[in-house]
């Protein structure tokens, strides 16, 4: 009964998607542009069906749908994920590139990315601001060993538009990838039968390998399970697959054992420290409500390489960062890792183990030490916020209007979506704000810096607001030509109800009858500077 509940409502979602349908032709991108004509056949979600793929991409010129090819490939796609390929009407793909035969997988350097054969086509739809898992992706790349690459494209399916999508690195065993020693058929004894292995905490799918654990969550009957990725489920032997379910076996009972705090024999020894510190901060920082429990890769190297248990990547972020409606995934304060006590029902739960390590003092001093560290360049505010506004740069206005065309859903609640803005531009503040009340939180937990009015500590500059204080409008006169500004609340948050008007002789004027009376900051960015103007709304 329960299960054709959620069906229906599942359904209604999907359906309330649709209605916001509208046909949309593409001429022309500053994206590539990328095209796959499938000759009449659908595509299903469990098997690869054969495929024509053509990509445009002039390497910073515009790109026309009439332009030559510069990649032309076979391709065998399938519809990937689950919930969001249920859910949305843009569908993700995974595309396996082939050769001129259909069938032998060919690898290309696909977008000036890594060579590689495997591709994700994900399809950001509930996120309007279309950026959360690029910004995730980017942010990983900067703090962990690997993230995936991705590229925005603009995807046409047998000549009808889709919208803007990531073509995205797959996370898998490769030298440009998660960079492990490869299994073969042959590796069944020895230091070679140890390594590696990639094996995760997810939903299962058809012909998924997957073991259970042998502890059950606290108050459950239920154990968790893991799926393995690596050896593939059509390759790994019997030796190897009874290696790595013994290997975790084991490193479940040291998780829980009285030795687990040792710092000879415990945990520290057993799994690669930094590497999850790094992992759970990015889980903290974007409160992901799928982290720790799902879409959560782990990897395990040869031995003689390294014995301990590490992280394979990030993945997953669609519907972090503010962006679900339940399981507190909204909220700025609270930690990610407590889950289990917020959502203490949910079928996917995070495995003892890993609370236990999450609760752990040594490991929160680390959290906390790298936190102080990345706090000072990858997680400065400023910085974070400039990420944001070049990833929708790199997407460009034209290519964002041209997608919320073809999905009319910026006025609509989406699955799950906790805040629905009406435009692009105020999905933008409400992320901006979001992140920065969540850092501030987290500032608080690990004791990082002080409150500030300013967003950054630039001095005020000479120049005159007037009037000061103002009424519906504030103007000002500039030295130069500005690239864009902000306007701060006195916490510091984003407002999005002003608009600026540009006058002669550099000078702007803002409109602010929307906010509430108090003080604010405005922010006016340059080319290589930028200055602060506090004022007063009456």
């Amino acid at each position: 009964m329960i299960n054709g509940v959620i069906r229906f409502v599942c359904i209604c979602f999907y359906l309330c998607g649709n209605l916001g349908l509208h046909a949309q032709v593409l001429t022309q991108s500053k994206l590539p542009i990328v095209k796959v004509s499938t000759n009449g056949k659908s595509i299903p979600d469990d098997v690869k069906i054969v495929a024509d793929c053509e990509i445009i991409d002039q390497f910073g010129v515009l790109n026309h749908i009439s332009d030559p090819a510069t990649t032309k490939t076979k391709i065998g796609i399938e519809i990937r994920g689950q919930t969001s390929a249920f859910l949305s009407p843009k569908k993700p793909y995974s595309v396996e590139l082939r050769a001129t035969d259909g069938s032998t997988e060919q690898p290309l350097k696909l977008l000036n990315m890594p060579k590689e054969s495997d591709w994700a086509f994900l399809a950001p739809y509930s996120d309007k601001t279309l950026i959360r898992e690029a910004f995730t992706f980017k942010l990983a790349a900067e703090i962990m060993a690997w993230a995936p690459a991705f590229r925005f494209v603009e995807l046409t399916l047998n000549n009808q538009y889709q919208g803007v999508y990531m073509v995205t690195e797959k996370l898998k065993r490769d030298k440009n990838r998660v960079a492990i020693d490869e299994m073969e058929d042959t590796d069944n004894t020895g230091d070679e039968l140890t390594g590696g292995y990639i094996f995760s905490l997810d939903k299962v799918s058809v012909g998924n390998n997957v073991f259970d654990s042998k502890v059950n969550y606290t108050g459950k009957t239920r154990a968790p399970y893991y799926v393995v990725n690596y050896p593939r489920a059509d390759r790994i032997t019997i030796a190897q697959n009874n290696y790595i379910r013994d290997y975790v076996m084991g490193f479940e009972n040291l998780m829980r054992s009285n030795a687990f705090g040792d710092s000879l024999q415990g945990y520290r020894n057993a799994l690669d420290v930094p590497a999850f510190v790094d992992f759970f901060l990015i889980n903290e920082l974007t409160r992901n409500v799928d982290g720790y429990r799902l879409s959560t890769f782990f990897k395990k190297d040869k031995s003689s390489i390294s014995g301990k248990l590490g992280i394979a990547g990030v993945w997953d972020y669609n519907i972090a960062l503010g962006n679900a409606d339940y399981c507190g995934g909204n909220l700025t304060s609270g930690w990610a890792f407590d889950f289990n006590k917020v959502c203490g029902d949910d079928y996917w739960l995070m495995p003892p183990w890993m609370t236990r390590l999450a609760n752990d003092p040594y490991f929160r001093l680390k959290m906390k030490e790298r936190w102080h560290v990345l706090r000072k360049n990858v997680l400065d505010n400023n910085r974070i916020n400039a990420t944001l506004d070049s990833l929708v740069n790199d997407i460009g206005v034209e290519a964002l209007n041209r997608n919320f065309q073809r999905f009319n859903i910026l006025n609509v609640a989406v699955w799950p979506n906790a805040y629905v803005g009406g435009s692009h531009a105020k999905e933008m503040v409400y992320l901006k704000n979001w992140l920065r009340d969540r850092i501030k939180w987290i500032d608080g937990q690990f004791g990082y810096g002080t409150n500030v009015v300013d967003p950054d500590p630039v001095p005020e500059a000479t120049s005159l607001i007037y009037p000061n204080p103002a009424g519906s409008t504030i103007s000002m006169t500039l030295d130069s030509s500005y690239d864009h500004f902000e306007v701060y609340d006195f916490f510091g948050r984003i407002m999005a109800n002003v608009t600026l008007e540009f006058k002669q002789n550099q000078e702007i004027q803002v409109h602010i009858g929307e906010l509430d009376p108090g003080m604010y900051v405005l922010k006016v960015f340059y080319s290589n500077r930028s200055t602060v103007h506090k004022f007063v709304k009456q």
